[in-house]
């Protein structure tokens, strides 16, 4: 039930920063972009949320449609908390996250369309 939960919640943060995205787009041209193909950057060197507020506006000159972004959280201890890690069967705080929703609300996204949040599938190990 509690991964059915944090399922649930990952995907609505990644709608919810796809929306982040588009929010000021008139509706015609949200049209037009859904009936084209997209370009994702998707590889090795995905901006985690810090890197991104940063360089936005570098990232965005590249020839994409959006990008996948990492997220890092820092737990009480301070350690690192990878979004990535969806199904290591921990339990997170929003607490830990709090950088990184601060990271993405101060983007001012201009022309990314699509963007993700990294997540893994992998299951815990023992």
């Amino acid at each position: 039930m509690k991964r059915i939960m944090l399922l649930g919640s990952v995907l609505c943060w990644s709608c919810f920063f796809s929306q982040l995205a588009t929010a000021d787009e008139p509706a015609a041209k949200k049209a037009d972009t859904a009936m084209r193909k997209k370009l994702i950057e998707s590889g090795w060197d995905q901006p985690d949320t810090e890197h991104l507020r940063e360089h936005l506006s570098e990232i965005e000159s590249m020839p994409f449609d959006g990008v996948t972004i990492h997220v890092i959280g820092l737990t009480d201890d301070k350690k690192p908390c990878h979004m990535r890690r969806t199904h290591d069967g921990a339990l997170w705080k929003r607490e830990w996250f709090e950088g990184n929703i601060r990271d993405l609300k101060a983007c001012e996204v201009k022309h990314f369309t699509d963007n993700f949040l990294l997540t893994g599938a992998n299951p815990a190990t023992d």
